[in-house]
């Protein structure tokens, strides 16, 4: 990539010096004998025509271009810096209306696979683009291309006169503008600077940009924000608008999309056709459509291009690369769709929609994703999602709702179906309605956390304030895609929840998983939640609260060639407290599984199904088959095995109590010796109560009215 920018820097300071002055000299012919002009570096520019094909400039009679050269003359008068004899003769041309009249080639297109190292006859100036001591010029009038077709843009960074501008390619800078109805295809934008970089306009401030679409390719190094049509969008309107072609970036710091860099405002129905790669950009925020939202709202929009990062890299998704709200303005993902792959293997914060979306300022407005779908491959290192790869927020809520997920997600740990990870301090924050039909893989070999709907719920480290308190409820969400993990923690809806003090809950209810649960190796496995290892400073109520879930899932390690109630005997139980022996297997470690619960502290289980089988590889043995007189060492494979919890660690001490963790009126279908194991508790403790083995006829009925 540096190889072949630096040929094409090298190939326009050699068209500087043969080409001797080019451009145009003569002004439009409205404008006024008197005024001087400062004249440009000599490049090969199109030579501007002296007037424009017809018009007054006015809303009633807009200035016509029929012709190359009088697009060329629109970029002249915008540009230049001139001293202008009447300022309403300079809000003419700058402030003016424009339209296309014809379809218009600015160099013959016929080589264009080759314009990287064979340039083309003429270089665009975009129009808005120049700089003098005051400030950018900047377009502020009404460009409407009336359908036409612009081709054979060329446009390259390192002829403007300052590098840290706007390197566009139509336009340089609209402010307050318009720009419909125009479409460019067979153009190339080289930007190699700090730059906002965009085929059509590379920044739009308070302007309206509808019915725009762009093809061709678009190559930037080291610039600020870039994408197939903006590279920045700040207020006005954002419509309908649409790119195709390939998009390939190098060291970049800021964020690079396949339609905008960076949005914040409104945006609906941008689409992305273009492949996107992304190579040695540490800290760049990378989306399919956007590469960042910040206060904004996109809407119904879609990606059917790949995006492809190598290395590590700022947030990526299939969408948009990061959201954020601002100042009390939410930050908004609303009916967007994702259907091309997402591969950055080695970056956190991956997602089919969005890689991350973050909040940490007490005043900003929510998170929201909300009816967004995702149909393409999600792989990442960490942090890895279907919908979002992780959602930060300090103080606010956020809220993913009736999204979908089919797509197949794989990373290395905190993997899932709709978000990788999820952690919130203060508000209220809600994952409602969503679904998640694709696989879920989290590859590591060693503490893995994969889940269904979310793998990994964390509580940050913050300082509270007085009266701060936060939870996350999980509601009517459904996982039908398989689960599993080298070795480590898997559920049906949540895989890991850690947490690091008593001012945050999260709350399960009416969620159903009927997806396989599967660890390679040793691990923790629950057809809802796989390892809750939360509130070791318990408060006054359970970490984690379970209501009306049901679970239709089998439950498996390695070769799962065993059903573990073959291999169990007795009658099925309420819970079960184990012998000395046993006991040491808690504090050596050793895998748990549960039709609902894999391995809990401070968790709460009321009303829940379990209908899944549990499967155990060759050699993995159950703990209940361990007899009292045997010595359990650190080669022994054993599980913790319950039909509703494997292993609870509750205790009878002071502060573990009924309403900090308990299991109720929950039912299971296999016949297990024990609903829940829970080695520190006596048989007839009230912590474990109501639980029972039904049919499968009486499953069905109970599971229809659990999630009702």
């Amino acid at each position: 990539m540096k190889r072949v920018v630096m040929v094409l820097i090298s190939c326009a300071v050699l068209l500087l010096a043969a080409c001797g002055g080019k451009g145009g000299t003569k002004d439009a012919a409205a404008a006024s004998d008197s005024r001087t002009e400062k004249v440009l570096p000599a490049a090969n520019y199109i030579q501007p025509a002296e007037a424009f094909a017809g018009g007054s400039g006015t809303e009633d009679d807009p200035f016509q271009i029929e012709t190359a050269q009088q697009l060329a003359l629109l970029a002249k008068v915008t540009n230049r810096e001139y001293d202008w004899e009447h300022q309403d003769e300079e809000k003419l041309y700058r402030n003016g209306y424009y339209v296309l009249t014809a379809d218009i080639a600015l160099n013959d297109t016929s080589n264009f696979a080759n314009w990287e190292t064979e340039a083309p006859a003429y270089v665009w100036e975009p129009i808005g683009t120049r700089k003098n001591d005051n400030g950018y010029w900047y377009f502020e009038g009404v460009f409407d291309g009336q359908g036409h077709t612009i081709s054979g843009l060329y446009s390259l960074s390192a002829l403007l006169d300052n590098e840290e501008g706007h390197a566009g390619g139509l336009f340089g800078q609209t402010d307050r503008g318009q720009l419909r109805n125009v479409s460019i295809v067979d153009s190339l934008l080289i930007a190699a600077g700090k730059q906002e970089a965009g085929l059509l306009v590379g920044y739009s401030s308070d302007s309206v940009i509808e019915n725009c679409h762009v093809s061709g390719r678009l190559i930037v190094e080291h610039v600020e924000s870039s994408g197939g049509v903006a590279g920045g969008v700040d207020g006005g309107a954002f419509a309908d608008c649409s790119f195709s072609g390939s998009i390939t970036a190098e060291n970049i710091s800021g964020t690079l999309g396949g339609v905008c860099g960076r949005l914040s405002y409104a945006a609906e129905g941008l689409v992305n056709n273009a492949s996107i790669e992304a190579r040695n950009s540490p800290f760049a925020d990378c989306g399919g459509v956007v590469g960042s939202i910040f206060g904004g709202t996109l809407r119904d929009s879609r990606n059917d291009g790949s995006v492809t990062v190598y290395g590590d890299s700022g947030s990526i998704g299939g969408v948009c690369g990061q959201v954020s709200p601002k100042a009390s303005e939410n930050g908004e993902i609303i009916g967007c769709t994702n259907n091309g792959s997402v591969n950055a293997v080695e970056s956190t914060e991956v997602g089919g929609i969005v890689g991350s979306a973050f909040s940490c300022f007490r005043d900003d407005g929510w998170m929201i994703l909300r009816g967004c779908v995702n149909t393409g491959a999600v792989t990442g290192l960490e942090d890895v999602g279907g919908i979002a790869g992780n959602t930060t927020s300090y103080y606010n809520s956020y809220h993913l709702q009736q999204c979908v997920n089919t797509g197949s997600v794989t990373g290395n740990t905190r993997i899932a179906g709709i978000a990788g990870s999820a952690n919130t301090a203060i508000g209220t924050s809600v994952l409602e309605g969503c679904e998640n039909r694709g696989s879920v893989t989290a590859t590591t070999t060693e503490g893995g956390a994969a889940g269904g709907i979310l793998g990994w719920g964390v509580q940050p480290n913050l300082n509270f304030k007085d009266g701060d308190s936060g939870s996350l409820t999980i509601t009517e969400c459904r996982n039908s895609g398989s689960v599993a993990v080298g070795s480590g923690t898997a559920g049906g809806i949540l895989g890991r929840l850690m947490m690091e003090s008593c001012d945050f809950f999260i709350e399960i209810t009416r969620c159903e998983n009927t997806g396989a649960i599967h660890s390679d190796g040793s691990g923790r496995l629950g057809g809802i939640l796989g390892g809750s290892y939360a509130g070791y400073v318990l408060g006054e109520k359970a970490a984690c609260t379970i209501r009306s879930c049901v679970n239709g899932g089998d439950l498996s390690y390695g070769d799962a060639a065993v059903k573990v109630v073959d291999s169990i005997s007795g009658e099925a139980g309420e819970g079960r407290g184990l012998n000395a022996t046993e006991k040491s297997v808690v504090v050596m470690g050793g895998s748990a599984v549960g039709g609902i619960v894999g391995s809990s502290f401070g968790t709460v289980v009321e009303s829940c199904l379990s209908r899944g089988h549990i499967l155990l590889s060759e050699g993995l043995v159950p703990i209940s088959d361990i007899e009292a007189n045997v010595r359990v060492t650190d080669e022994d494979s054993i599980v913790f095995v319950g039909g509703i919890c494997g292993l609870s660690l509750h205790s009878n001490k002071e502060g573990d109590t009924f309403e900090t963790e308990h299991y109720t009126d929950c039912a299971y279908t296999d016949s297990f010796s024990a609903a829940v194991y829970a080695p520190f508790l006596s048989e007839d403790s009230e912590i474990i109560a109501g639980n029972r083995q039904i049919t499968e006829q009486e499953a069905e009925a109970m599971a229809r009215e659990l999630l009702k």
